[in-house]
């Protein structure tokens, strides 16, 4: 064959190739995203609907049903999974394979806006949201205060150490579990609300109504234009007491401080977050699609370790799970278990062929192979992860073997005699096997 020929009769052009080949294969490594598994796209969305203070029983039969009812007739369903708890319906829907997700999760927020009026009124809105393995955080961190234990944990965690660690760059989102959240509470004295003549629902839209920023048109001063607004959003606890509740039979206002006591005070807790039985609050840390997980967990791993120093006194921060790890963990183990299957190999066909020659050849052409390999993966944008190593290990096994059949047929060419060169009983040995291992490898490929 032509091809094997001139590669063989020009060393150096061959060598030269093949080098460039490995330089390319490198750069292409640096840039391969390291991740656990290969980006996966399940066909699954989840419909999740707020019923604040209602039963399970009632957010199943006022809430839930109706909504199943109503996804079911999105196109490529093939089953509807619901769960009613308190306070929150849940709806799992499963798509056929090769579903248009974008085009279903479409078809599902309508179907969810549409069934909305057949919903209680106190019913929150509807949020799809579909589910991506590569959302999962990547990092979690137990925060806690050294002093001062007290129940502004949270608090300081969300305007100190969140901002910090969502500025690194890979980080999309820092989630907080536990902790106190504020709250402002309104405890209305029921006695001072009938003697008014008020009832709960005008004073909570009175309220509503007073944290407001409304526009004020624009004003034209030394031909300039400026935009106007009232400002009207509370700015402390006052704020809210001074609001105007209502106005009473002879149209004096009547204040909420009149008939409310208001209290900055806390969330009643529904969870709580310990670690090594201290309480505290977690950090989950989550980063952007598409960044290398390793590189964006060593990033978080500086800023904090940077973050802890400066505050070693006031913050006690710890990691409580660390994906890199995982995910340095088995690709170590697959390269390990190549070059344990490389190594094995050398002695096994240094045994059979009785010259370290032909398997230091077959050793070379791994490496060569598999930078190869990494300049395709990079340009069809897969990552280097557990499935994709164990495909190289696959393949490494087939270079073995196609590599042998190669070198054994090359062989019986220089002892039969008919060849004048070694480079001639090279060229003919390959003609003579390029066929059937091709078509070996395309089988193995194939099945």
């Amino acid at each position: 064959m032509n091809i094997l020929g001139s590669a063989i009769r020009r060393r150096v052009s061959t060598t030269m190739a093949f080098t460039g080949l490995c330089l390319i294969g490198l750069i292409s490594s640096s840039r391969l995203p390291v991740e656990l598994l290969p980006d996966i796209e399940l066909p699954r969305l989840t419909v999740i609907t707020p019923f604040e203070n209602a039963a399970p029983s009632e957010v199943e039969k006022l809430v839930t049903a109706r909504i199943e009812e109503a996804v079911t007739g999105v196109s490529g369903v093939t089953g509807v999974f619901s769960e009613s708890i308190e306070g929150l319906s849940i709806v799992k829907i499963a798509f056929q394979w090769g579903t248009d997700m974008d085009m279903a999760l479409v078809e599902t927020k309508e179907k969810a806006d549409l069934v909305k009026g057949e919903l209680p009124e106190d019913t929150g809105q509807s949020v799809v949201v579909r589910y991506d393995p590569s959302d999962d955080p990547v990092m979690i961190y137990s925060v806690s205060l050294k002093k001062n234990k007290n129940r502004s944990v949270r608090h300081r965690t969300e305007k100190e150490i969140v901002p910090f660690i969502e500025r690194i760059n890979g980080v999309s989102l820092v989630d907080i579990l536990g902790g106190d959240k504020r709250e402002i509470h309104v405890d209305i004295d029921r006695a001072r609300l009938f003697a008014h003549n008020l009832s709960l629902p005008d004073i909570a839209r009175r309220i509503d109504f007073s944290n407001y920023n409304y526009p004020a048109g624009s004003l034209v001063k030394g031909g300039v234009e400026y935009q106007v607004r009232t400002l009207g959003e509370f700015r402390n606890i006052d704020d809210i007491r001074n609001v105007a509740a209502g106005y009473n039979e002879n149209g004096v206002p009547v204040y909420l401080r009149d008939i409310a006591s208001v209290e900055n005070t806390f969330r009643e807790r529904k969870s709580i977050v310990r670690f090594n039985g201290e309480e505290s609050v977690a950090l989950l840390v989550r980063k952007e699609p598409g960044k290398n997980t390793i590189g964006v967990c060593e990033s978080v791993r500086k800023a904090i370790d940077k973050l802890s120093s400066v505050n070693s006194d006031d913050y006690n921060i710890r990691c409580v799970y660390d994906q890199s790890v995982f995910i340095s963990g088995a690709i170590d183990n697959v390269v390990v278990n190549a070059i344990l299957g490389g190594i094995i190999s050398f002695f096994v066909l240094l045994i059979f062929l009785k010259r370290p020659g032909p398997p230091l050849i077959i050793c070379v052409t791994i490496p060569v192979s598999v930078l190869g390999t990494f300049i395709l993966m990079d340009l069809s944008g897969i990552s280097i992860n557990s499935m994709s190593l164990g495909g190289l290990a696959i393949g490494i096994g087939m270079i073995v073997d196609a590599g042998t059949v190669v070198l054994e047929s090359i062989n019986t060419q220089r002892l039969s005699g008919n060849c004048v060169s070694p480079v001639d009983a090279a060229v003919r040995g390959a003609v003579d096997v390029y066929a059937p291992v091709i078509i070996s490898v395309l089988s193995s490929v194939v099945v």
